[in-house]
C-alpha cells in the first residue's frame, strides 16, 4: 500500500532534472527523446548557472566534481545520478543530506578491458620497442611470449573486474581474482583478502579495480609492493588515491616490479615533477581508459527515472554506509 500511495503521489508531480555535464546537450537531447512523463529538464552550462538552478531541482545528473561543491544549495533535491563510476566525493554529502545516490555500472567494463588487454599485448609483443627500432630503421627481431598460460590477478571483482577477467580468458590467460565476499566468478580462481600473499604469487599482471573507500586509500604502499613478484606488471585502472606514488616509484627503481601501466593518479594532471614520467617500464595515460559516452549514460538514467517514478529500487544505487 505504501508503494502504491507513493507511486500515485509521484504520478501527480512534475520533477525537475538538472544536468551538469560536459556532455549536457547530448544527454538532454537523449533524455527528452524518451518523453518521460512528469519530467522537466534543465541544463547548466556553467558552475554559476548550476548554483542558481539547483534549488529548483529534484534530481541532478552529472559528473561528481561539477556537483559536489554546490549541493549545500539544494533544497528540493531527492536523488543524484552520477555519470561516473567513481562517486566517492558524493557519498558523504548525500549521506548527510539523505539523498539517493546512483552510479554507473556495466558501461565502463568493456572499455577498460580493452585498455588492459591493449597494454598486455603491447608489452608482451614488444610493440613499443619495435616502434622505436622502426624509427631508427633497425631490422632487429625481438622474442616474445604467447598470452596463453600467463597469469593475471584482478584486485576487485566488481562489474569492471569481471569484464576484464572475461576478456583475459578469451586469450587463454589464467585469471585469479580477489574479492572480500569470496563469491565465485565463472572461470576465475577467487581468493579472500586473507590469502593475499598466495594471490600475488607468480603473477604476470596485477590489475587494480578496487572501489574507493577509506579502507582502500593508500592501499598500494611500500608494504604491498614488497609482497609482489618482481615479474609482475602493475596496472591501475581503479583510483589514483589508492597508490602511494613514492612507494611505487621506489619499488620500480629497485626492480620489485617489472613495470606499471597507470591511468589514474592522486593528483591529476600528474605533476611534471613526478618521477613516474621518466622511469623505464612505466606507461602513463591521462585518465582515459574509459571515456564517458552519452549514448550509454542516458539509458541508465531513463530506466532509473522510470523506477524512481514507480517507487521501485534504483539501478546501481550506492550503499552510503559502505561507499560503493
Amino acid at each position: 500500500m505504501a508503494n502504491t500511495a507513493r507511486r500515485l503521489a509521484m504520478d501527480r508531480k512534475t520533477r525537475t532534472l538538472l544536468i551538469s555535464s560536459e556532455d549536457g546537450p547530448a544527454l538532454a537531447r537523449l533524455i527528452r527523446a524518451a518523453r518521460l512523463p512528469g519530467l522537466r529538464i534543465l541544463r547548466a552550462a556553467s558552475a554559476g548557472r548550476f548554483r542558481v538552478l539547483l534549488p529548483r531541482a529534484h534530481i541532478v545528473l552529472g559528473e561528481p566534481h561539477r556537483i559536489v561543491s554546490h549541493l549545500t544549495h539544494a533544497s528540493a533535491l531527492e536523488w543524484v545520478q552520477s555519470t561516473w563510476a567513481g562517486v566517492e566525493r558524493l557519498v558523504e554529502p548525500c549521506r548527510r543530506m539523505r539523498l539517493a545516490l546512483t552510479g554507473v555500472k556495466e558501461v565502463f567494463g568493456p572499455l577498460i578491458s580493452e585498455y588492459v588487454m591493449a597494454y598486455v599485448l603491447a608489452i608482451e609483443r614488444g610493440l613499443f620497442d619495435m616502434r622505436a627500432r622502426q624509427i631508427r630503421r633497425q631490422w632487429i627481431d625481438r622474442p616474445y611470449r604467447p598470452l596463453r598460460g600467463l597469469e593475471i590477478g584482478i584486485l576487485g571483482l566488481g562489474s569492471i573486474g569481471v569484464e576484464v577477467a572475461a576478456t583475459a580468458r578469451c586469450f587463454g590467460i589464467r585469471v585469479r581474482g580477489l574479492r572480500r565476499s569470496g563469491r565465485p566468478v565463472r572461470g576465475v580462481t577467487v581468493f579472500s583478502p586473507g590469502r593475499m600473499t598466495e594471490f600475488l604469487r607468480n603473477l604476470d599482471y596485477l590489475v587494480a579495480t578496487l572501489p574507493m573507500t577509506p579502507q582502500t586509500e593508500s592501499f598500494f604502499d611500500r608494504r604491498f609492493f614488497s609482497r609482489m613478484d618482481p615479474r609482475t606488471v602493475f596496472i591501475n585502472v581503479g583510483r589514483g588515491a589508492q597508490v602511494v606514488e613514492e612507494d611505487l616509484a621506489a619499488a620500480l627503481r629497485r626492480h620489485r616490479l617489472r613495470g606499471a601501466v597507470l591511468d589514474v593518479f592522486r593528483k591529476e594532471p600528474l605533476p611534471r615533477t613526478s618521477p613516474l614520467w621518466r622511469l623505464p617500464g612505466v606507461y602513463i595515460t591521462p585518465h582515459n581508459a574509459a571515456e564517458l559516452f552519452p549514448e550509454q549514460i542516458a539509458p541508465i538514467f531513463i530506466e532509473n527515472y522510470r523506477r524512481y517514478r514507480a517507487g521501485r529500487r534504483l539501478l546501481h544505487r550506492i550503499n552510503l554506509r559502505k561507499g560503493y
